[in-house]
């Protein structure tokens, strides 16, 4: 399946998506944010990051390129990839980067304020954008990385097929919802995690009753 130009979802509304369905559709489909700590931090962090201006030192044999604009027509998402590394490499894809047409390998990185989460949720975001980068320069990435700003510190992804296979499973659910229109229920295992989310005055999680319910129960 190939989506058009029309039908794109925001491919950074995956790692929300797996961390919270209902979190991804009230940004997404009711188009609604609020800031708390955490992503006023991570805000300020990728204003150094996504800068496709800066042009970081290079050397004959890496490219660095910031804030560069990604899509996959496959999985129907589009994004901003903070990090690509262009690394040359035998084994890469024939371009010309800079005016040096080479073999490049094609390695992304995922910058994130935090720190590692125990959910895949930050993994699966670095998949789909290898996946876009692949469909794009008609190459196969098996290696990226996410750098979490607190720790300071790069850990590197392996891009399995399993993980692209789930990742396509992801993508197809993404615009199943958004076709639907409809707000998925809150999650009864997301408890602990709603105390963090910027969101929870406007989920309202524990108000998860419908409507017609919750009236009735009120007036008996």
């Amino acid at each position: 399946m190939s989506y058009s130009d029309e039908d794109m979802l925001m491919l950074s509304g995956i790692q929300h998506f797996v961390f919270c369905p209902r979190q991804w559709a009230l940004i997404h489909l009711d188009q609604q944010w609020k800031e708390n700590g955490l992503t006023t931090s991570g805000a300020i962090m990728h204003s150094h990051v996504d800068d496709p201006f800066y042009r970081p030192s290079s050397s004959h044999m890496t490219v660095v390129r910031r804030a560069l604009p990604i899509c996959s027509h496959r999985l129907g998402l589009y994004g901003i990839a903070d990090v690509v590394e262009f690394i040359a490499s035998p084994n890469g894809a024939f371009l010309s980067i800079d005016g040096n047409t080479d073999c490049w390998r094609i390695f992304p990185v995922e910058y994130k304020h935090g720190e590692a989460k125990e959910s895949q949720c930050d993994i699966f975001q670095v998949v789909a954008q290898a996946m876009a980068l692949e469909e794009m320069f008609h190459t196969q990435i098996t290696e990226g990385a996410l750098y979490y700003g607190r720790t300071r510190h790069r850990i590197g992804v392996s891009i399995s097929e399993d993980l692209k296979r789930q990742v396509s499973e992801i993508a197809s659910m993404m615009h199943s919802i958004y076709s639907s229109g409809i707000l998925p229920k809150p999650s009864a295992t997301m408890k602990n995690s709603c105390k963090s989310c910027s969101l929870k005055d406007i989920c309202m999680p524990r108000q998860s009753k419908m409507v017609g319910t919750y009236l009735k129960e009120a007036f008996e």
